[in-house]
């Protein structure tokens, strides 16, 4: 199978935590960033003229993607409930004794599939309002995921 013959799929992320439904977005990224720090540290060894370095620790994953929502594609009845819902990503997860951040699952086709945790929002409303409820056609959301393993 190619890539032309695969079947079209949309990205989405998926609440692992605490309900909620699946948030499908109207028009996949055109483009993700990943990104991942390592730290390098020093043994400084008397006598040598370069530090020896040696793999400290290792930083999650990120993935920052840009996405729109709308009114007018994929019959989405209300931008606002759908940015609501995102947000309520952001929520901690309250159990009998932990209290952590939600796990999502994101998934873009069939090679991106992520758990991760949502570490920023940035939501842009655009197309504003509809002239008798005010809620607006558009919304451009930003997003940075943060790989949990």
């Amino acid at each position: 199978m190619t890539d032309a013959d695969a079947p079209n799929t949309s990205a989405m992320l998926v609440p692992m935590d605490g309900g909620g439904g699946p948030i499908s977005f109207q028009w996949n990224p055109h483009k993700i960033k990943r990104s991942k720090k390592i730290k390098w540290n020093q043994l400084r060894v008397a006598g040598r003229e370069q530090p020896i370095l040696q793999y400290g620790c290792g930083e999650a994953q990120v993935y920052s993607i840009e996405f729109h929502i709308s009114r007018y594609n994929r019959g989405a009845s209300h931008v606002k409930s759908t940015v609501d819902q995102i947000f309520q990503l952001t929520k901690p997860t309250v159990g009998a004794v932990v209290k952590r951040p939600p796990r999502v699952q994101f998934i873009m086709g069939s090679h991106i599939r992520l758990t991760c945790y949502v570490q920023s929002i940035d939501v842009e409303f655009n197309n504003l309002a509809h002239p008798t409820s005010l809620l607006p056609y558009l919304a451009k959301v930003q997003m940075v995921l943060e790989e949990a393993k």
